[in-house]
């Protein structure tokens, strides 16, 4: 299974999302390390387990339309990451289609320091008929059920990449466990329109490891998790074995 550690950027620091009500994140306060910069969270994460991927969400970037954003402190979490042979995963907002230029600095920093860069794409930040890159990630955002995005995107797997994660931002920090509806919703329409190779990621609520093993057992490809690690939930025992599952 795949496991991806999560970390919300706001202001140039780490903040602790709960529900989705991003204005009132604050500053991540963890007994993984000190302080709640970028760099030393990702090397604190990255030191649990053995972890493909760290996933990202730059908020500023999202909220206020790629005008402000973590480019340089996504550099440093880049130069950690590589050192470890991981790789980022980045939800940036999607406003200028990917073609601001802080991007294509942050892209060759990543090649520099070796490390696998991947644009998520996500729907709330996506127009009508604004189609989303073969290599890219979406994320399938929602909202107690309600679907943020462009009209019919969620409901035709035709329109989506290979790798899409189902994000209920309600249940993000809430322990209220995984959408196990909207994850099987979303596997069934995969199958019915042929697309049954398409890796589902469950993202909001994951408390601990019996969670993970319930989306195992649906047949979810991965998740993305955050306090569960920061509260220790998740040790690093058990992290070594999910990801050997």
């Amino acid at each position: 299974m795949q496991l991806l550690p999560v970390l919300d950027l706001m202001d140039g620091q780490v903040v602790h999302a709960r529900g989705g009500e991003r204005t009132r994140y604050r500053p991540m306060r963890t007994a993984l390390c000190a302080g709640a910069q970028p760099e030393a969270l990702a090397q604190a994460l990255m030191g649990l387990a053995p972890f493909a991927a760290l996933y990202v969400a730059d908020l500023d970037a999202i909220m206020h339309q790629g005008l402000r954003h973590h480019g340089a402190a996504l550099a440093r979490v880049c130069a950690v990451l590589g050192a470890r042979g991981a790789g980022l995963w980045v939800d940036a907002g999607w406003h200028d289609s990917g073609g601001a230029p802080w991007r294509a600095q942050l892209q060759a920093a990543a090649q520099g320091a070796a490390c696998s860069l991947v644009w998520v794409v996500g729907s709330e930040s996506l127009v009508a008929d604004q189609a989303v890159p073969a290599d890219a990630v979406l994320s399938l955002d929602y909202r107690q059920g309600r679907f943020l995005g462009p009209a019919g995107l969620d409901t035709n797997p035709q329109l989506w990449p290979t790798r899409v994660i189902a994000m209920e931002l309600a249940a993000v920090g809430s322990d209220a466990g995984p959408a196990l509806g909207l994850l099987q919703c979303l596997r069934e329409r995969c199958a019915r329109a042929g697309r049954g190779a398409v890796q589902i990621f469950a993202a909001g609520g994951v408390r601990d490891e019996a969670d993970l093993r319930q989306l195992h057992a649906l047949g979810v490809s991965g998740a993305l998790v955050a306090s569960a690690l920061h509260s220790g939930r998740l040790e690093s025992s058990g992290l070594h074995r999910l990801l050997q599952d």
